[in-house]
């Protein structure tokens, strides 16, 4: 049986561009759907970017499995610890810039948050020249207003993103179930 194909959200935007508002609201919602089981279970992903989600030819989103290299830490430290991939740093939460091993499910509902205005903008949150200038962004800058880039997003949905970018994790939606549940009454009253 042939495998079906997939395209990432990120080969998705650089091919086709910025994404019209409803689909980029329907992949975000279906990728915090994604999440639902883990963070019911108290699990963080923690490394979340276009380029783990992918869309089927029948545009089914799934999340793609993160690769877990590990790096040896230095001496006299004992073990390893995760590495991060490159990208992943335009998309971690501000607490997770200083200590992942304090991200919770919260940093999740952030990354989501980037990789909206990824799909609506085709570029990152934050653009410093490099990724320490960019972390520092993502801890004390907030985030561009998404309605004076897309005059097309409803102040509601700029709400939505706002919640999603909080600086305090405790001012962002809890949970990736809440995430969706936002999106879904969102789009319910679209129609």
């Amino acid at each position: 049986m042939p495998q079906p194909r997939i395209t990432t959200l990120a080969e998705l935007v650089k091919r086709e561009g910025p994404l019209p508002v409803m689909r980029a609201v329907r992949y975000i919602r279906d990728g915090a759907l994604c999440l639902v089981g883990s963070h019911r279970l108290g699990q963080t992903d923690r490394k979340l970017t276009p380029e783990r989600f992918a869309v089927d030819e029948a545009g089914m989103l799934c999340l793609l499995r993160a690769e877990r290299p590990k790096r040896p830490l230095p001496a006299p430290y004992q073990g390893e610890v995760p590495s991060l991939p490159l990208s992943a740093v335009d998309y971690l939460a501000p607490e997770q810039c200083l200590d992942i091993d304090i991200a919770d499910i919260r940093a999740d509902v952030y990354a989501l948050g980037c990789i909206l205005f990824f799909l609506l903008t085709g570029r990152e949150v934050f653009s410093g020249p490099t990724m320490v200038k960019r972390m520092m962004q993502h801890q004390v800058e907030l985030p561009p207003d998404l309605k004076a880039l897309r005059t097309d997003v409803p102040a509601d949905l700029q709400a939505i993103f706002a919640r999603m970018l909080e600086k305090r994790p405790s001012h962002r939606y809890a949970d990736a179930e809440g995430t969706a549940r936002a999106f879904t009454e969102w789009l319910a009253r679209r129609g």
